[in-house]
């Protein structure tokens, strides 16, 4: 998994000590077995190639490869081929050179991590490279000498573009299961009628703003939303007609808070918003304008009168803990709405005398 779902590069990102050790341990072990056992022709080149490799090698693992664009990733592959190229032409045995195995590493590199296209280009100039490279003598069949580095560079080609197809539908399905990871996970936290964060989400951001409160010393409150007669709405409209309504209130609500304000539907016809670094004068003026807006006639029943009450609480008064705050803003709200039932009545009342007087 590490090796396929290194989306920003093999050199990019968590684990990528665990995509590059293999390669580099492999490298270094077999340059340590072929060095001894090579026959040097040409001496004068094998110093240059062995610290070309060693920096190959540890400029994959120390730069700051996220800083770099992704392309210049190619760089340690081709530089690791280039010098192992050169101690093969050292040695003047072509693809009898102990060297010649180690073509394969970083060819594997490109084909797991980039395209074909890289995979190819790097294959044709090794073969042309061996190709080139002066016998020092040798006493071969005619011909054997250019048929080893065919079927090298054919064999190389052929398992570098199995494995990038192997590896490109791995990656394919591990970005699959992210984007659906990530889907459940919007989910699992949003409201799916409003797409608003859930009672979960709610929670979960209240406790971040405890945090805050409690190390920060950043207060918050949280305003609690009802529906005033929504259900009576439901059992007259009907609850296709209820569901739009209250994907309006969501677009409401979305438009009067801050972009650090929490906006959340905690079920039916509920909705909360959790306000962080700000007092209760601004709370008190942003439930003022709720209700003003939730007034205003609905598309989804522009005749229906409704409205909304809506309750405060503060971590000042009411503690950090997020359930004590939300209880306490409940409580409010229910307090809220029975003074508006009572205050309606009394003016009904009144309204009633003054007709019979």
């Amino acid at each position: 998994m590490h090796i396929v779902d290194s989306t920003k590069g093999p050199l990019v990102g968590s684990g990528r000590l665990n995509r590059i050790m293999p390669f580099a341990v492999t490298t270094v072990l077999g340059m340590a077995v072929a060095v001894p056992f090579a026959s040097w022709t040409r001496p004068g080149l094998a110093v240059p190639a062995c610290l070309l490799m060693a920096a190959a090698i540890i400029g994959s693992i120390v730069i700051p490869w996220h800083r770099i664009a992704r392309t210049a990733q190619l760089a340690p592959a081709f530089a690791i081929l280039a010098a192992t190229l050169v101690l093969t032409h050292g040695t003047g045995q072509a693809a009898h050179s102990p060297f010649t195995a180690l073509i394969v590493m970083p060819l594997m590199w490109l084909a797991l991590y980039e395209n074909r296209i890289a995979v190819l280009v790097a294959a044709g100039l090794t073969g042309l490279a061996l190709g080139l490279t002066p016998s020092s003598g040798l006493t071969e069949p005619a011909g054997n000498g250019d048929l080893s580095i065919f079927v090298l560079v054919v064999t190389c080609v052929g398992m570098g573009i199995t494995l990038h197809g192997l590896v490109a539908d791995a990656r394919q399905l591990a970005l699959s299961l992210r984007v659906h990871h990530a889907a459940l996970e919007h989910m699992s936290l949003h409201d799916p009628l409003t797409d608003l964060p859930n009672r979960r989400a709610f929670a979960a951001e209240s406790r971040v703003a405890r945090d805050h409160a409690e190390h920060d010393s950043r207060p918050f409150s949280v305003l609690y939303i009802d529906l005033d007669h929504f259900k009576e709405l439901n059992d007259t409209l009907g609850h296709d007609v209820g569901d739009v309504l209250l994907r309006e209130v969501a677009d409401r609500l979305r438009a009067l808070v801050r972009s650090t304000d929490t906006v959340a539907r905690l079920g039916g016809d509920e909705f909360a918003v959790l306000v962080e670094g700000s007092g209760p004068a601004h709370a008190v003026q942003l439930a003022e304008r709720i209700e003003t807006a939730l007034r205003v006639p609905y598309v989804a029943a522009p005749d229906v009168p409704m409205s909304a009450s809506v309750g405060i609480a503060h971590s000042a008064d009411a503690g950090t803990e997020p359930d004590a705050v939300l209880s306490a803003a409940d409580t409010s709200m229910f307090t809220r709405k029975r003074e508006r039932h009572r205050t309606q009545r009394t003016d009904e009342q009144s309204e009633k005398v003054d007709e019979y007087s």
